[in-house]
């Protein structure tokens, strides 16, 4: 196979603008929605055919988005940034269902639980775990150092990482 002619199925789509540095993207509504944040704190939702806006949220977080994640079936989408703030939206028509406040640390990372019931969020040193509802049902003890990531294996086994460590956490319930 020469470099000077590529082979394979993908063929340009469409394209569309969001207002600053897109800093995360996840597919929605089984393909039917793209979901975009930026780094200015906005959320877009684009047509999964054609890329025609199909909502637009302006600074729905303050200083900036950091990270989402869309719920397992594709109907809601968390999106957490440097105000503090873990926001769920209904993905189909850009609703906020639920707000939760965690303070004036950034919230970095986000992770729904394999059975879209548990939403994890990292805080700094800490990791909170919520249902949907938005009731915190698990919070951890400090961590070293600020956790970089998380990630659920299954709906009860949450991993996270921070520097220089990996811990392991199994629900008792």
């Amino acid at each position: 196979m020469s470099s000077d002619a590529p082979r394979g199925v993908m063929r340009e789509g469409w394209t569309s603008a969001v207002g600053d540095y897109a800093i995360a993207g996840e597919w929605a509504c089984k393909g039917g929605l793209l979901v975009v944040g930026d780094a200015g704190g906005s959320v877009y939702a684009f047509e999964g055919t054609s890329g025609k806006t199909r909502w637009m949220k302006s600074e729905a977080h303050a200083g900036g988005m950091l990270a989402m994640s869309v719920q397992p079936g594709g109907d809601r989408v968390a999106t957490v940034g440097q105000d503090g703030r873990v926001l769920i939206w209904i993905a189909e028509d850009g609703e906020v269902s639920r707000t939760i406040e965690l303070g004036d640390d950034w919230v970095e990372n986000v992770a729904w639980s394999s059975d879209g019931q548990l939403l994890a969020v990292s805080v700094s040193r800490r990791v909170h775990v919520f249902r949907v509802d938005g009731h915190e049902v698990w919070r951890s003890d400090d961590h070293p150092s600020t956790v970089s990531t998380i990630a659920w294996s299954g709906s009860d086994q949450l991993a996270t990482a921070c520097y220089g460590r990996v811990t392991f956490f199994e629900a008792s319930s």
